[in-house]
């Protein structure tokens, strides 16, 4: 269940706190985990859900993790060169 960590706060249209994505993730296995009892296709399983729940709070984390440093890493570059950076580059590359 990591990808659907991942996967929720890149598809939301607005900002997604933990809570929401491991009460979907619970929703979502528990859903599953009920069609595997109905249709005999495995066993129902508390650990499955705790785990997969886990697993999603585990991804939004690591999606939080990596957007803080993405946002950090283009906060500190510069947005335009210089007219003059441009001009040294052009130069160089001739």
């Amino acid at each position: 269940m990591v990808p659907f960590g991942i996967l929720l706060p890149l598809i939301a249209l607005k900002s997604i706190k933990a809570s929401k994505v491991i009460y979907l993730s619970l929703g979502w296995s528990l859903c599953l985990e009920i069609i595997e009892l109905v249709f005999s296709r495995g066993t129902f399983d508390v650990d499955d859900l705790i785990l997969n729940a886990f697993g999603a709070f585990l991804g939004f984390l690591g999606f939080r993790f990596i957007a803080i440093i993405v946002k950090l890493v283009y906060k500190k570059a510069p947005k335009q060169p210089s007219r003059s950076m441009k001009d040294k580059y052009l130069q160089a590359h001739k």
